[in-house]
């Protein structure tokens, strides 16, 4: 350009043109921030801000206020007042009174400039409300590997996850390495935005679709960080079955710190009952006379023992956890239990298809995959119905629990990685919930305080940040300081090994678990994560240790522990 020649950037739409102007100077003066900067409205243009609800729409009142998101609308004496015979998009290209809804989101910042966050339909709607995409991609964008890169939402608006997805300039497409994925996060951390996967493609993306197929349709509570003492709280009597589980261990030990008085019922002596002085009960939960002592005196019941694994006959299953919880149950009313809580799963629900954003599905003892799943659907079926006035009961569903001394989940990825047999399904892409060991056992005291809020319901418990199954294995894996997963398998041949595999440890007589069921193949081929906000509404519980902690805690442990 000439010496004295000025750099402007326009900014306006085909129905108002243009709106607001900023030139070189300002926008380096703008710097970096929350979309792109497009400067001041330009004289004999008004520009005001419809702000968004917590469902991502612009149902707030046209304000010209700053610092507040949401769509950008227009009023000017050179706006297009019709469309000729374009009548579908007159009548998307809605006004309000005079003012034109631009369709895009954005804000102005405390010196009046006007930041354009993104278009109004691509807003993604997480649990904690809104997240708009320009500022994210923008940030992904300045990783020197990245040629673009583009925010978006999976799953049900309202409960969506955000997964970044990145162009790279090469061919292939699939999950980022490590690295990459790293980089990412490291470079939205300020905003706050958790990343929940990052995907490449190396190929151009398409554009972006026309502004008529943008044009939309028409917070997550947050409660107590652990279960802490509940409003009038006193200490109870509680009786906890399966404490030697590390879920159960670590509720014994909550429920201890703060003054309950706790007793347990299993097959074995435990150590945590040891050391802190605990009455135990031991011997089958299917002995009535021994429940029925285990329950005397007892205000609260948490019942966790159960037959886990595949590996077992359906009439084993349903014996420990159908029968055996029928005894508790009764024996329970008996003796004038009035909260009776029973840790289910959610592969109760599960029925082989996969589950993006759900809730706490009902319990399907018929399509429940696997004979553990089904006798858990059954016995939590029966527990829900038998909730009475003085009798409150609830089902807590954690989803795949794990921390330090772990030995079913982390410690079998921990035993194959050594031994070199450690691999994935369909490349690790599936994204799972997981929980942190004391966010589980934070729900199951929480489901004890707050029972009466939710009695007759069941309610699933995760840490709420869904990763890749891949990323999981490689952090469990790099914590225990053991290689990674070496090779993956497409799911049909996965669920076929586990056919073999099973059918061979029946014929073996074999008492451990197979290295590949077909139960685990859907499991680790399949999206499983679930939306949170209804049970931190009702049970007033929050996840307090998140992965990243939950991870350097493990590292830890292991470092002790080789």
């Amino acid at each position: 350009m000439m010496p004295s020649a000025q750099a402007h950037a326009p900014y306006g739409m085909t129905e108002v043109l243009p709106v607001a102007d900023i030139d070189l100077p300002e926008l380096e003066r703008a710097g970096s921030g929350n979309g792109v900067c497009v400067g001041r409205p330009v004289p004999g243009v008004t520009v005001a801000i419809s702000a968004l609800d917590a469902d991502g729409n612009p149902t707030g009142p046209i304000v010209e206020e700053r610092s507040v998101t949401g769509e950008v609308c227009v009023r000017a004496a050179h706006t297009k007042q019709r469309y000729d015979r374009l009548w579908v998009t007159e009548r998307a290209a809605s006004r309000d009174r005079g003012w034109h809804r631009t369709g895009d989101v954005g804000h102005f910042d405390d010196e009046g400039r006007l930041w354009i966050e993104g278009r109004l339909v691509h807003v993604i709607v997480t649990a904690d409300g809104p997240v708009t995409p320009v500022g994210l991609e923008r940030l992904t964008e300045a990783i020197p590997a990245v040629r673009r890169a583009a925010a978006v939402g999976v799953g049900p608006r309202g409960a969506q996850q955000v997964v970044m997805v990145v162009e790279l300039g090469a061919s292939g497409n699939g999950l980022a390495p490590a690295p990459l994925r790293d980089a990412v996060r490291l470079a939205v951390k300020p905003t706050g935005i958790e990343i929940a996967a990052v995907l490449t493609v190396g190929v151009a993306a398409r554009r972006h679709p026309a502004q008529l197929q943008d044009r939309p349709g028409a917070g997550r509570p947050v409660g107590p960080a652990g279960a802490g003492r509940r409003t009038g709280w006193r200490p109870m009597r509680v009786l906890l079955t399966g404490a030697s589980s590390l879920l159960g261990s670590q509720v014994v030990r909550q429920l201890t710190a703060r003054g309950d008085h706790v007793s347990t019922l299993q097959r074995h002596p435990t150590d945590v009952a040891a050391e802190l002085g605990l009455t135990e009960h031991l011997g089958d939960i299917n002995d009535a006379a021994l429940v029925a002592e285990a329950v005397e005196g007892v205000d609260s019941v948490i019942h966790l023992a159960a037959r886990v694994g595949v590996v077992g006959s359906r009439e084993q299953f349903f014996q420990t956890n159908v029968v055996g919880t029928r005894t508790l149950l009764a024996a329970a009313r008996a003796a004038g239990v009035s909260r009776f809580v029973f840790v289910s799963s959610p592969s109760v629900a599960h029925t082989g298809e996969a589950l993006a954003g759900n809730g706490a599905e009902p319990a399907d003892p018929r399509h429940a995959k696997g004979q553990y799943s089904r006798s858990k659907a059954l016995a939590e079926v029966e527990v829900l119905a038998a909730d009475a006035p003085g009798f409150a009961t609830i089902a807590v569903r954690p989803h795949l629990v794990w921390g330090p001394g772990d030995t079913q989940l982390v410690g079998r990825i921990v035993d194959r990685a050594k031994t070199g047999r450690l691999g994935l399904v369909s490349g690790g892409r599936a994204l799972i919930d997981t929980t942190y060991i004391d966010n589980a056992a934070d729900a199951l005291v929480a489901a004890v305080d707050h029972i009466d809020a939710g009695h007759g319901r069941a309610f699933i418990v995760s840490n709420g940040q869904p990763r890749t199954v891949e990323e999981m294995i490689e952090r469990i894996c790099a914590a225990a300081g053991v290689p990674g997963p070496s090779l993956t398998v497409p799911q049909p041949v996965a669920w076929a090994g586990g056919a073999v595999a099973e059918a061979a440890w029946r014929l073996a007589r074999r008492t451990d678990d197979p290295p590949m069921t077909r139960f685990l193949a859907g499991q680790l081929g399949t999206a499983h994560w679930f939306d949170l906000r209804e049970t931190e509404r009702v049970l007033q519980w929050r996840p307090r240790v998140d992965l990243d902690e939950g991870f350097e805690r493990l590292s830890s442990y292991y470092a002790t522990h080789p």
